[in-house]
């Protein structure tokens, strides 16, 4: 990760990388979590170097203080420490269960799991 931080001009010490529990069409796997303050540019060209390196179909980047955007999310927070891959996933599932299309993809930022609903620019979900 610091390589490719470090080739987008970007000094590696500035962004923190986790790997935590990350959910697409009901399945659970590991993801990678990058935080950082970096403009659009910046973070979409991170992103894609990302995804092409790392050989992913999809990278999100998103900015979810950002109450301009008009991508809808949900946050929910769990009490600290309990959120592990099964947790999420059992969440995942029930959240899906309850609503179609909730199983669609999540990600984990500390005890936090997040729930984007990802579209694209003409505004249809991906």
């Amino acid at each position: 990760m610091p390589k490719i931080i470090t080739a987008n001009g970007i000094d590696a010490a500035t962004l923190r990388t986790e790997v935590t529990p990350g959910g697409y069409l009901l399945k659970t796997n590991a993801s990678l979590q990058t935080e950082g303050d970096l403009d659009d540019a910046a973070a979409d060209r991170l992103a894609s170097s990302l995804g092409y390196v790392l050989r992913q179909y999809r990278v999100l980047t998103s900015r979810l203080d950002d109450t301009t955007g008009k991508t809808g999310l949900v946050i929910v927070r769990f009490p600290q420490g309990s959120l592990s891959a099964t947790v999420a996933q059992r969440f995942f599932e029930a959240a899906d269960a309850t609503k179609n299309g909730l199983g669609g993809g999540y990600s984990v930022v500390g005890d936090e799991q997040i729930f984007l609903n990802a579209t694209n620019s003409e505004g249809k979900t991906l």
